[in-house]
């Protein structure tokens, strides 16, 4: 089948091991898809070659900018002090020039570009993220404006009460259409290690990190099972991202939409997907938990249409939670 011209394509480089670039300003951070930095585009060999040897033009951006901007000096141990000059005063200017060599880059790579993404947005995911400056959603995925619906938030909640996550999803599933939903968690995530603390953070902070309390709480023989700090606060981002992703199922807008999908089609969609990014490699993986029996118990409470358990597309994409190797149901 030919692809619509009329649609933003999904395009990922040769390996799904991406290099992230960081754009901060003070606590201020800011998209690379509208700053200057082209998000991993497929290469041609003379390509690859090309940005080998000079990698700060590879993608019709000036080697120049300010490296703030650029996400330079980031390891410097003087970045997060707030004496040091260099790292906080800069020409905010930089935003707009960054901005206007991406645009400019992106005109000539493709004229119909921003035509065409000015019409109307067809996103094919949902991307349900944490905030953190490092998981930026169309970057390790490589995918251009316009494939991504996002909402991010602090270790990646959905929670019921939380009427902007709970907005985006009815957006997303009801006008929009997505067909896929994912849940991304992170290892090394600021938030789990501050919900693993016996501190008090402060309003509101602390009533959002509770949450994860919570699923501490849920899931405490198996963490405390886990003698390795470090992999006990890895193996709860994980635990995070599985119940997020059993909160998103709950909702009666995905719920109702997969109810109409299956009668129509004969497919339940949204699916949803419980990811985790390592931030260490680059890599995005699926789950590799069993969450299925989890899953059953709350089946009961939870379910608000009719639900046939001999149908494959009828539950949440546990299958790929529990058997990352055979791929989304």
């Amino acid at each position: 089948a030919q692809p619509d011209p009329a649609q933003p394509s999904l395009r990922i480089g040769s390996t799904m091991k991406l290099s992230v670039r960081v754009y901060a300003l003070g606590v201020v951070v800011f998209s690379s898809c509208v700053l200057g930095d082209n998000v991993l585009p497929t290469l041609s060999g003379e390509a690859m070659v090309a940005r080998a040897r000079n990698p700060g033009v590879s993608r019709g951006v000036s080697a120049s900018r300010n490296l703030l901007l650029r996400g330079g000096g980031l390891n410097d141990e003087h970045h997060h002090d707030m004496n040091n000059r260099s790292v906080y005063d800069f020409d905010f200017n930089e935003v707009f020039e960054s901005n206007r060599e991406w645009a400019e880059h992106k005109r000539k790579t493709d004229p119909t570009f921003f035509a065409t993404l000015g019409k109307a947005q067809h996103p094919k995911i949902l991307w349900i993220g944490c905030s953190d400056a490092r998981v930026p959603a169309n970057v390790i995925m490589g995918a251009d404006p316009g494939i991504v619906f996002v909402q991010r938030n602090i270790a990646n909640q959905v929670l019921s009460v939380d009427v902007n996550v709970q907005a985006v999803i009815q957006y997303a599933v009801e006008v929009l259409k997505i067909p896929h939903i994912v849940v991304c968690g992170h290892y090394n995530c600021g938030g789990v290690n501050a919900a693993m603390q016996n501190v008090n953070h402060g309003a509101p902070l602390e009533n959002w990190l509770r949450n994860i309390r919570d699923v501490h709480r849920m899931h405490h023989k198996e963490l405390e099972a886990i003698e390795d700090e470090t992999q006990r606060r890895r193996r709860l981002v994980e635990l995070n991202v599985v119940e997020q992703c059993l909160n998103l199922y709950k909702t009666e807008a995905v719920q109702k939409r997969r109810y109409e999908t299956k009668a129509a089609t004969g497919r339940a969609v949204p699916t949803i997907h419980g990811l985790m990014y390592d931030l260490e490699k680059g890599n995005l993986k699926t789950i590799q938990t069993d969450v299925g029996m989890e899953f059953r118990k709350m089946q009961e409470m939870y379910e608000l249409y009719p639900f046939d358990p001999t149908d494959r597309h009828s539950a949440v994409n546990l299958n790929n939670l529990a058997h990352p190797a055979k791929g989304p149901v």
